[in-house]
């Protein structure tokens, strides 16, 4: 095995083909009765028609669902995509995604957030940024805490928050760990015990692993203003990897060389705005082995290829099986590997860019 035996070059790909119906096993996130009420509200909206303002009609569904009905990325993409149906001719799934990130882009207007729904809900000062008052530093105990719940060494749980990406804070009672950048426009929480969040039905929001703060903008890529001294960046999806990808940067001695910036969900394409920053770098995408996780990867690469980065690749796990037989998925499950293991694939010693 060579030391890039994993890794999966793909050149940009065509045209999405139009799509028939969405996909009914789809699970939303949101409620049952908010998802009804969009789906009958987007069914009253016109028709998109080419040739006779089809692209206004169709973004302005788009921000129905994300604005008016708090929605997120992917449960506004699948209603979107029924809406499609009836669309004269049918989108292509780029297109949809595409408004879809335009409109959760889009500055809230005056209506205020999720305002086709009765529930309140509790806007950010400005409008666009997140805002946590209790927000304190990541102390010794924390880190020893984290470094268990996550079963990395302590090491790189200390050498990820003394590179200010970590804090700790209390949430509704809850005691959680936190990740943000200097950017400002990202605060997503996890709880220290490991449990995910209890469902709050008023405000729209399911049991849920992780909890973006209000104002949050998932498509931006956690750490990448911390990049720009770095020549190469290790692009991860989801905070368990962008904690374990610092600990290879510590395991193979490249501190000075690579960054790791973090996708917190494969779902987003990453913002227009940070795209600039990566250019002229040489980045390796480490997806989860999963239908949405190589999906978001290769959107990535496309858009990172087109911003002039100098080489974009992608990390590939299929075939990486445990010392217990169970597959290698993403970057933290490199955690069951045996010592003797990873002694036989010197590959797995020489991951990052």
């Amino acid at each position: 095995m060579t030391a890039h035996s994993h890794v999966e070059s793909i050149p940009p790909a065509g045209a999405v083909p139009r799509l028939a119906k969405p996909d009914e096993t789809y699970e939303f996130n949101a409620s049952p009765d908010v998802v009804r009420r969009a789906q009958s509200y987007t069914a009253k909206m016109p028709t998109a028609v080419s040739g006779e303002g089809g692209h206004n009609a169709t973004f302005a569904v788009a921000c129905t669902l994300v604005q008016g009905f708090g929605l997120d990325f992917d449960d506004a993409l699948h209603l979107l995509l029924e809406y499609n149906q009836r669309c004269d001719p049918l989108w292509l799934l780029a297109d949809l995604e595409h408004k879809i990130q335009d409109a959760l882009d889009r500055p809230q207007d005056d209506r205020g957030e999720s305002y086709l729904l009765n529930s309140p809900r509790q806007k950010t000062p400005d409008g666009t940024r997140p805002v946590l008052e209790d927000r304190r530093p990541f102390l010794q105990d924390d880190i020893f805490a984290l470094a268990r719940l996550r079963r990395i060494q302590p090491h790189a749980i200390k050498y990820v928050a003394e590179k200010g990406f970590l804090f700790r804070t209390t949430w509704f009672g809850l005691e959680c760990f936190g990740v943000a950048d200097s950017s400002g426009l990202l605060i997503e929480l996890r709880r220290m015990d490991g449990q995910p969040f209890p469902a709050v039905p008023g405000y729209n929001l399911a049991e849920r692993k992780s909890h973006a703060l209000r104002g949050s903008k998932k498509s931006w890529p956690l750490g990448i203003l911390e990049a720009d001294e770095f020549p190469s960046i290790a692009l991860v999806e989801g905070v368990p990897d962008f904690l374990y990808a610092h600990l290879l940067v510590l395991k193979e001695g490249a501190p000075k060389r690579v960054a790791i910036v973090g996708m917190l969900s494969a779902s987003p394409a990453i913002c227009v705005e940070a795209l600039p920053h990566f250019e002229g770098k040489r980045i390796r995408i480490f997806p989860h082995l999963d239908i949405a996780g190589l999906k978001g990867a290769r959107r990535w690469q496309q858009q990172l290829q087109a911003a002039g980065a100098e080489q974009v690749d992608i990390f590939d796990f299929s075939g990486l099986v445990a010392a217990d037989g169970s597959p290698i998925n993403d970057l933290c499950d490199l955690t069951k590997f045996s010592p003797a293991q990873l002694e036989a694939d010197p590959s797995l010693g020489r991951m990052l860019p």
